[in-house]
């Protein structure tokens, strides 16, 4: 089985690349970055689906950047939209199932629980508007495809929350976390994990058509509460003087552009593959004791 992975650069295709799928016979990953593969260039992408003639696309590609989004719409527009149609037309020419992420804000954070896959979207920024238009390109022209939204990303690799909250750990800086944003932070280990269990079990995804969250189970925090959690855990393997300080979103970013409350629902997920995932406090003691105890 050979599988491409796009955007090799993202801390989902680092996690992937890191991971021990060696114990799996015959599965051949090949990893691009947008230098080798460019997935808004019909032609680049058709050409290395010619030559690799892969089963399965896992698309890391995407444009994160919430803030300059807002002030470029064109970048965002063409990574996370205008290329998922490319994507979508592709990987129907040559029968290749298409795995996508997309995000928890495609929603507009107005619910107070957790959203489901079939809630209304709604989003209040041009990331999430971008990443929503994807998501219909791909149920509007895609033959076979999984789409997981997912949260909070985390993971010891690249930069996100996590890695920001550690390295403020380890030099004893102080730093502000809001306090009114609500999710369910998302492991990228676990999202590897769950790849690696549809290819260990041989799960027949070529007939699917549809959306799933994938989140951590555990409870929904603040971005603070989070922290806290992570600065807890860590003073398990070291002290610090850190001090850790609660601030409103608006005061900290300045726009109110991120959905208030956006815990996803992943029951559906669960159900479907008959799948456990942990909760996201095994995940960062899981990633604390890998850095401390290795």
């Amino acid at each position: 089985m050979k599988i491409i992975v796009t955007g090799a650069n993202s801390q989902l295709a680092y996690t992937i690349k890191n991971y021990n799928f060696k114990k799996l016979k015959n599965i051949n990953f090949f990893f691009y970055n947008k230098d080798s593969i460019d997935i808004s260039n019909f032609d680049s992408l058709n050409n290395k689906l010619e030559l690799i003639k892969p089963d399965l696309l896992i698309n890391c590609a995407a444009y994160t950047d919430v803030v300059n989004s807002e002030k470029n719409f064109h970048l965002p527009n063409n990574v996370n939209n205008i290329s998922l149609k490319n994507l979508s037309l592709l990987t129907n020419k040559h029968k290749v199932t298409l795995l996508h992420f997309s995000t928890d804000y495609v929603f507009d954070g107005k619910k107070n629980d957790q959203y489901n896959e079939g809630d209304i979207t709604n989003p209040i920024s041009v990331y999430g508007k971008t990443k929503l238009d994807g998501e219909k390109n791909i149920v509007n022209f895609s033959n076979n495809f999984i789409i997981l939204r997912i949260s909070w990303l985390f993971s010891n690799y690249k930069n996100n929350f996590y890695k920001f909250v550690i390295n403020n750990l380890k030099s004893n800086q102080n730093f502000y976390a809001v306090n009114d944003l609500f999710s369910i932070p998302t492991s990228s280990i676990e999202i590897t994990k769950f790849i690696y269990f549809i290819l260990e079990n041989k799960i027949n995804i070529k007939n699917l058509k549809d959306i799933y969250h994938f989140t951590n189970t555990g409870p929904v925090v603040s971005w603070y509460q989070f922290a806290k959690y992570i600065k807890e855990s860590y003073l398990s393997y070291h002290s610090t003087n850190c001090e850790i300080l609660p601030i409103s979103s608006n005061d900290f970013f300045k726009n109110n552009i991120r959905p208030k409350y956006s815990a996803l629902n992943n029951k559906k997920l669960i159900y479907k593959f008959k799948y456990n995932i942990e909760n996201w406090q095994h995940s960062i003691n899981s990633l604390l004791n890998m850095e401390f105890k290795s």
